[in-house]
């Protein structure tokens, strides 16, 4: 893909860190982050998982050597009121890269949940704030989602101005795109399971015109199975690290 398309953009809709599995477990992400890194993703999102089994503490630990961004946009820390350096490396709501001369935005958005150290907001309210400010940046918009293809589903009827939702979490993934009524096509890549994630990856193509007005778009859903060659490079990291 990268060959045919250097600047695509790689995408992880959460709980990308830590689930139940090593060596993530045994390095408390640390091996995730490094892989990520590896793979060049170019963003994740925060996940409710994330958040829970690692906790901000590691996470202040983990992320600001990342070569990644991690994107919540309904995240905010205990102490954002004054953010320190590390905060606002830590998590920010999009990012806005130029892909192939359009300006494009991915806006991140994590699950509920409750902490101590960290208030989750209404994802509604923060996507409207996130595309008010983005918009004005970006003629491309994209959710990076961590809410499942059903609370997207009603997202995607909100917010029809975004061009795509790139769903995780929740149940079921989706083979084609999930069309919504006047909204933006939801593509959910994978589903976790206790013992299992990664095992599809979706790859998609978006066309534009000259004023960022979406013009059509292709989908493929991909099973990674044994007879796709395995990375010579991650292979060798996963010997050295078992």
């Amino acid at each position: 893909m990268r060959q045919r398309a250097p600047d695509a953009l790689v995408l992880d809709a959460g709980d990308a860190l830590i689930r139940d599995q090593t060596p993530a477990t045994t390095s408390l992400g640390a091996s995730s982050v490094e892989l990520l890194d590896m793979m060049g993703y170019d963003a994740i999102v925060l996940g409710a998982g994330d958040l829970e089994r690692l906790g901000v503490a590691r996470l202040r630990e983990l992320l600001p050597g990342a070569q990644f961004v991690t994107l919540s946009a309904n995240l905010v820390l205990d102490d954002t009121a004054a953010p320190s350096v590390s905060d606002q490396v830590l998590v920010q709501p999009y990012l806005i890269r130029k892909v192939q001369g359009y300006a494009v935005a991915v806006i991140g958005l994590t699950s509920p949940l409750s902490l101590d150290e960290a208030e989750v907001r209404d994802p509604i309210a923060s996507v409207r704030q996130a595309v008010e400010e983005a918009g004005q940046e970006a003629g491309v918009l994209i959710l990076l989602s961590h809410l499942g293809i059903t609370f997207n589903e009603e997202i995607a009827s909100l917010f029809p101005e975004l061009d795509l939702i790139v769903s995780g979490g929740g149940r079921g993934y989706t083979m084609q795109p999930f069309l919504t009524e006047g909204g933006p096509p939801i593509v959910h890549a994978d589903m976790a399971s206790p013992g299992h994630a990664g095992r599809r990856i979706g790859v998609g193509t978006w066309w534009f015109d000259a004023h960022g007005h979406l013009l059509g778009y292709a989908w493929e859903s991909t099973s990674l199975t044994p007879d796709i060659a395995e990375d010579v490079e991650v292979t060798r990291w996963m010997r050295d690290n078992p």
